[in-house]
């Protein structure tokens, strides 16, 4: 229950994309105690190591529909561009993203 209640940048891509694709239904979560659940979680058993945005063609696009809609003069977009290129935390970001995600192999 309190993965839906976090920011988005703060959860798993993985879990980005759950929650993206259940926000079309109008639905209820519960908490169901560990006790009296029959069947395993999983989710959180088989989490995949090499986890890619680039494999799911629904995530990619949601992220098309939001670029092309998003209100950015072509001035302000590179603006964006060349801060991002000067900000060492954001290129951090830019790596993680280009190399398809963290590799938990390594954590």
């Amino acid at each position: 229950m309190a993965i839906v209640k976090k920011p988005m940048h703060k959860i798993s891509y993985r879990m980005q994309r759950m929650i993206l694709k259940l926000l079309k239904y109008d639905s209820e979560i519960n908490y169901v105690p560990g006790n009296q659940m029959f069947l395993a979680d999983t989710l959180s058993r088989a989490f995949p190591v090499n986890e890619t945005v680039r494999d799911d063609p629904e995530m990619l696009n949601i992220v098309h529909t939001i670029s092309k809609h998003l209100p950015l003069s072509e001035k302000r977009l590179v603006q964006f561009k060349k801060e991002t290129e000067l900000d060492p935390e954001l290129q951090t970001v830019v790596k993680y993203i280009e190399e398809g995600g963290l590799n938990l192999t390594k954590v």
